[in-house]
């Protein structure tokens, strides 16, 4: 009987001394020669980077106008909309890092945009910008506010350009 114990006892060791080394050869990493990480690989980097970013929001509106306060590189246009919603839908795109995006919403009328973009290795991000596409409730008229200039947007039929703030000469574009 103490035969079969001590038996049963290494082979229970041996399997268990099996188990484990299985698991630690498994966790050891073998270079290959795809693998960029090891000697001999050759070293990469970015070249190029762009992004694009779609975000809709919808608020709930009962006023007869607008005011949409814009700064920086952000081009405005309107759309037929729904009765009692006002749907924004921005569409940012840009080269190198993404820009600064802010967007509120104020007393039920005023939307208030800011995009600032970042200049990438000394030189201005020509590619940076963002297009809003207000959906505007039927009979309520857009007033688009910019460091430069005001317009006024009548209520639109299809989807037409409103205002380009992005060819403001003065503001944050940058």
């Amino acid at each position: 009987m103490r035969t079969r114990w001590i038996a049963a006892g290494a082979a229970l060791t041996g399997s268990v001394v099996v188990a484990m080394a299985l698991g630690a050869w498994s966790q050891i990493r073998v270079p290959r020669s795809y693998d960029f990480s090891f000697p001999g690989s050759y070293r990469s980097s970015v070249l190029d980077q762009r992004g694009t970013e779609t975000r809709t929001v919808t608020y709930a509106v009962t006023t007869p106008q607008i005011i949409v306060d814009v700064r920086g590189r952000v081009d405005v246009r309107v759309a037929p909309g729904v009765p009692g919603r006002l749907s924004a839908k921005r569409e940012t795109t840009w080269h190198g890092g993404p820009p600064s995006t802010s967007e509120t919403w104020e007393s039920g009328k005023t939307l208030r945009l800011e995009v600032t973009c970042f200049r990438d290795l000394g030189r201005a991000d020509a590619d940076c910008g963002t297009v809003y596409t207000l959906s505007a409730p039927p009979g309520v008229g857009v007033l688009v506010m910019t460091p430069d200039r005001t317009v006024s947007c009548p209520p639109a039929v299809s989807e037409v350009p409103c205002a380009a703030a992005s060819l403001t000469t003065s503001g944050s574009t940058y």
